[in-house]
């Protein structure tokens, strides 16, 4: 079984600061906009949602719910 130090750790944390630095509101109104995004984007709001959104369950969370995620000031 592989084993992640904390180096490791920290560099993938940073790495994916840096990436979230890069998304924009323009970036998020784009998003928000699809009727159907693509599946990679529905699981990642679906995500989202579990973790900002603990009021509703995993599986009631459906990408009707993401553009009003991510119209919140704080998303990011």
């Amino acid at each position: 079984m592989a084993t992640v130090s904390e180096n490791d750790a920290t560099n993938v944390l940073e790495e994916a600061q840096r990436a979230l630095e890069q998304i924009d509101k323009q970036s998020l109104t784009e998003i928000a906009r699809y009727s159907n995004p693509p599946n990679a984007i529905a699981i990642l709001m679906q995500l989202a949602g579990i973790f900002l959104q603990p009021g509703i369950p995993s599986n009631k969370f459906s990408w009707k719910e993401g553009p009003q995620l991510l119209k919140k000031n704080n998303f990011l």
